[in-house]
């Protein structure tokens, strides 16, 4: 009886493991769901690998958002307008854009002289190159 009790066990635990890896990879497949009316969207994300212990605060209009961590990406809806974009403890010239409403930016987050460097691409080389990274919740 404790062996059929312990299968059943694993079998749910595995089932459970299972649907959750299924849920995160849809995530990053693109199946997020689109920003609320009266939004736009923010998308920040780093495929550099080079110098991966520099993971800097990245600030949306003064607002920590998330860090510039390697192959990771992250978004914020937000009010469609003109935004700023500011790395903590940077001497880098923050990135000015303006997304309107309904609307999509992407932020690439570059590395140059061990600093984080934001820079606006277009939307379809930030839709293939955030393929490439993993999905963390902007703060």
């Amino acid at each position: 009886m404790k062996r059929i009790a312990y299968l059943l066990f694993v079998g749910v635990c595995s089932l459970f493991l299972y649907g959750s890896a299924v849920a995160a990879d849809a995530e990053t497949k693109g199946n997020i769901p689109y920003h609320a009316t009266g939004k736009a969207r923010v998308n920040f994300y780093r495929t550099a690998t080079v110098s991966p212990e520099v993971q800097p605060v990245v600030r949306l209009d003064g607002v920590n958002v998330g860090t510039a961590q390697a192959m990771v990406w992250f978004y914020m809806d937000t009010t469609p307008a003109d935004h700023v974009v500011t790395i903590e403890n940077s001497a880098v010239a923050p990135l000015k854009f303006k997304v309107a409403l309904g609307g999509t930016q992407y932020v690439r987050l570059n590395i140059a002289n061990g600093a984080v460097v934001p820079e606006l691409v277009d939307i379809a080389v930030g839709d293939k190159e955030i393929t490439a990274c993993t999905l963390a919740k902007a703060k």
